[in-house]
């Protein structure tokens, strides 16, 4: 074997900008992880988990709608209220359905700071 053959990855032999590269990566895990500890950072899965707990039954609501108000909407011909109801109630969910919002926009969303003058509209999440 050459004995002269050098060894990489000794920290002298890391060029500087890479090691600060390395330990700013390494800062920005560390926030992450506090984030995450603090419940200000949740898993892709989870916010769905809650999404879907959220949304779920104001989608039962609205499919329950055209039933529950056609009476009440017109008394003197339920089934033509019912009838417009649930189209409104289809063409709704349609809409639900379309709307997709990719990786990019969700970034944005993230990204984008309050307007100073907003009030702390901040949601406490209550405890179990």
């Amino acid at each position: 074997m050459n004995a002269e053959k050098k060894r990489v990855g000794r920290p002298s032999e890391i060029p500087q900008d890479a090691r600060l590269r390395l330990w700013s990566a390494k800062a920005d895990l560390a926030e992450l992880e506090v984030k995450q500890r603090a419940c200000e950072l949740i898993h892709k899965s989870v916010a769905e988990q809650i999404i879907y707990k959220i949304l779920e039954p104001i989608k039962q609501r609205l499919n329950e709608l055209p039933v529950t108000l056609a009476s009440r909407c017109n008394p003197a011909d339920p089934e033509h209220a019912r009838g417009e109801l649930s189209r409104w109630v289809s063409d709704t969910m349609k809409l639900a359905n379309q709307t997709v919002i990719d990786a990019a926009e969700v970034r944005n969303l993230v990204s984008e700071k309050p307007e100073e003058n907003d009030n702390d509209d901040t949601t406490e999440i209550p405890a179990d």
